[in-house]
């Protein structure tokens, strides 16, 4: 059972220094990458598939693939392989990927008693909270309690049940990405 909580953030700066202050919260520090997102459509499982590739220091260019998942309302991160970013983007798109961005990612990593989560903000679209966790079984009144003790984490910071977003991070970003290129290609249309 997993649960995974993301809402958008109003002020990043007030919310970091809460969280700071907060004795409940435990640091696990934090870092910035440039992250190339890439995206198919029809994966494997017939779902949509979602790539990034991370590069930490644009000078060498070393980077780390990263596998987000199949869909777009939970990523989980699973390192592929590690290697030089334009080999990496190469392979991808030989196997059908399409990039649709290239972000500069900044991350704030916590832990809150059984969860974790992350502050990331995404150069240019936003800023974003995130408290997750995977837990063993399936019990749903489990499940009910410990969503309702991620969401009165969240509501500690002023985050309300109508901020809560339908997908992750980076499924968010595709989803708005995809809407532009498809508002794009009806304005297209029009002019014709």
């Amino acid at each position: 059972m997993r649960i995974k909580l993301v809402a958008a953030v109003k002020d990043p700066k007030v919310l970091l220094m809460q969280m700071k202050n907060d004795p409940d919260v435990i640091p696990k520090g934090s870092t910035t990458y440039v992250e190339t997102l890439l995206f198919m459509m029809q994966g494997a499982y017939g779902a949509p598939d979602l790539y990034a590739i991370r590069v930490w220091d644009e000078r060498d260019e070393k980077a780390v693939l990263v596998h987000l998942g199949h869909g777009l309302r939970n990523q989980e991160e699973d390192v592929v392989e590690t290697g030089e970013k334009d080999r990496l983007l190469y392979k991808l798109q030989n196997l059908g990927y399409q990039p649709v961005g290239e972000f500069t990612v900044s991350e704030w990593k916590y832990r809150w008693r059984e969860f974790f989560g992350d502050i990331i903000t995404v150069e240019g679209l936003g800023t974003f909270i995130r408290i997750y966790r995977e837990f063993p079984g399936e019990d749903s009144n489990v499940f009910a309690e410990r969503q309702r003790k991620a969401f009165e984490f969240l509501r500690r910071f002023g985050i309300k049940k109508e901020d809560l977003l339908p997908y992750d991070v980076r499924g968010l970003i595709v989803v708005m990405l995809l809407q532009q290129m498809e508002q794009q290609a009806q304005q297209g249309q029009g002019q014709q």
